[in-house]
């Protein structure tokens, strides 16, 4: 009867085992996995009343202040007597075609810089990074910048946020630019093998334009 009762606990303590790992699993990988094509109605979410900032599912958009453009050294990418950033705008449809700007001449009184912080479509324990900073003169980009991360909550040992890669398009020369933003994220990391089971590889598209326009391409969660 002893060892009866010993096989019977041993067995249910493997199927309590193995269903944890499966709700980890589903956990790793439940974020809304839904792409928004460029041209496809969406909301454009303005800056909030009283605010600069424009808010979105997928981060904030600002423009810089003049003293944050000194600070960052981007003085020579923007008219810094006729400097005025726009309220920036987060759209999912609308977004200007690339086309090159070498011989136009700048708007008036357009002159800024922006910068965008977001995450990548998945859930908020487990998730990508990303950052751009742009200059534009209402009519081409000026400046461009961006990076990549990622975070694993602490209290989640299974989660490991493992690498980013960033493939920019078009920028100074045109009158918008392209970030993509590919992330390699691990639901399920088991020390013991050093290795990761369950993978999600999220992707955010974004094109930024010269009046401090930010445009959600497209985004996956996995």
């Amino acid at each position: 009867m002893e060892q009866l009762f010993r096989r019977r606990t041993q067995r249910l303590g493997i199927g309590l085992a193995a269903a944890v790992g499966a709700a980890l699993v589903s956990v790793a990988v439940a974020g809304p996995a839904s792409a928004s094509e460029s041209g496809t109605a969406g909301p454009t979410v303005a800056a909030r009343s009283g605010s600069s900032e424009a808010s979105h599912p997928s981060g904030t958009v600002r423009p810089l202040t003049l003293a944050e453009v000194t600070s960052r050294g981007l003085t020579r990418f923007v008219d810094t007597e006729n400097y005025h950033a726009a309220k920036p705008q987060l759209r999912t449809s609308g977004a200007e075609s690339a086309t090159r700007t070498e011989n136009a001449a700048a708007s008036a009184s357009a002159s800024g810089c922006w910068s965008h912080d977001f995450k990548s479509h998945t859930v908020d324990q487990l998730h990508g990074t990303g950052h751009v900073d742009w200059c534009g003169n209402g009519t081409g980009v000026t400046y461009a910048s961006s990076s990549c991360s990622g975070y694993e909550a602490p209290w989640m040992p299974t989660y490991q946020y493992l690498s980013c890669a960033t493939s920019p398009a078009y920028g100074v020369g045109y009158n918008v630019y392209d970030l993509r933003v590919n992330w390699d994220l691990c639901g399920i990391y088991v020390p013991l093998w050093g290795a990761c089971t369950t993978h999600a590889r999220p992707m955010s598209h974004y094109r930024y334009d010269a009046n401090g326009g930010v445009h959600l391409i497209a985004q996956t969660g996995a």
